[in-house]
């Protein structure tokens, strides 16, 4: 009984530790009191695929809302200027640095792809009616 009273109390502190906004070293988690902000589907299923060491799933998926083209741009400086450490450290987790952010490019057929620094296409935008899901990641697409 002392011990599973002993281990009720480490949870609690835990938690209230992770209200405060203080995470364990291995911890690759978003913070729950900041919002995620993905500018295409497959940034979050990418994420979503990516477990926590610790914790498993780093945040529970959602509806996306349109992003503009002019605030993607500007995403990089949201993610170093406004977002916390810890938002940045579960970001890079899923986005290494030496790949992303990826150039926006459009084909005739209507997608999208994001081009990242090493040359892989992803693709990030279909034509109306043929939706993306939100928790698989999307399939690499080479010389295409």
């Amino acid at each position: 009984m002392a011990i599973r009273g002993f281990l009720k109390r480490i949870e609690r502190a835990e938690q209230a530790l992770k209200a405060q906004g203080h995470f364990s070293p291995e911890c690759i988690c978003f913070p729950e009191n900041e919002p995620i902000s993905f500018s295409w589907p497959s940034e979050q299923q990418i994420a979503f695929a990516l477990k926590c060491p610790l914790h498993g799933d780093r945040f529970r998926p959602m509806g996306l809302i349109y992003v503009s083209k002019w605030l993607r741009e500007k995403q990089q400086y949201f993610l170093a200027k406004r977002k916390s450490a810890q938002y940045r450290k579960a970001w890079a987790a899923s986005f290494p640095l030496d790949l992303w952010p990826g150039e926006e490019e459009d084909a005739e057929s209507g997608e999208t792809f994001l081009k990242l620094r090493d040359g892989t296409r992803l693709l990030v935008c279909q034509p109306i009616g043929k939706a993306l899901s939100k928790t698989e990641p999307p399939v690499p697409l080479q010389g295409r």
